[in-house]
């Protein structure tokens, strides 16, 4: 880690693990909550954008909220379509890269 001034042991490099695996945590919750299925903040908004009667119909797949996430996180993966490891991992990478970039921060 580059974050703690080059500490590879001790207090700054424990310190500077934590801060980057929370920059981590938040950018990937941020990113995962994005994706647009009815559980999700993004979810509505394709909900708002979507003409009315198509509107309704996707609605209706918020009921199945948690089967969706099982779904997600669970099954698809298990034949090959990693979704998180696939759309979201890399736009976190990069978000966390620039992120970091910002401050002079490496990793």
């Amino acid at each position: 880690l580059y974050l703690s001034g080059g500490a590879r042991t001790g207090a700054a490099a424990i310190i500077a693990a934590n801060a980057l695996n929370f920059l981590f945590i938040n950018i990937f919750l941020a990113v995962f909550n994005l994706l647009p299925v009815p559980p999700f903040d993004c979810g509505h908004v394709v909900e708002g954008v979507l003409p009315p009667s198509a509107a309704q119909r996707f609605a209706k797949i918020g009921r199945y909220s948690l089967v969706v996430m099982v779904v997600l996180l669970l099954i698809l993966p298990q034949f090959g379509i990693d979704v998180v490891g696939h759309l979201v991992s890399p736009v976190v990478c990069a978000v966390t890269r620039l992120f970091l970039g910002i401050f002079g921060l490496r990793v």
